[in-house]
């Protein structure tokens, strides 16, 4: 889910200097605590409940589904997405 979650950030429109929002700005605005998109980003949060996927899918632009399972279309990258 870490390397999907990571992809999907990379996918989102990027500020002038071409860089994604930062995770804080993702969570504030999506009601997660802090540290919640880098745990699943890293492969941090063993467990995370459905109701905290859907709030970083929502944050990321994509789907609970493919978060997790990489199910259903996914987010389009307009740029080279580096590995995490």
């Amino acid at each position: 889910m870490g390397q999907r979650a990571w992809f999907a950030w990379k996918c989102l429109p990027r500020d002038p200097k071409g860089n994604p929002p930062s995770w804080r700005e993702l969570e504030d605005e999506h009601g997660l605590s802090n540290g919640s998109i880098s745990k699943i980003v890293w492969d941090l949060t063993t467990r995370p409940s459905f109701d905290q996927i859907s709030k970083i899918a929502s944050a990321l632009r994509t789907t609970a589904e493919w978060l997790q399972k990489e199910s259903g279309s996914g987010p389009l990258a307009s740029l080279p997405v580096e590995p995490r």
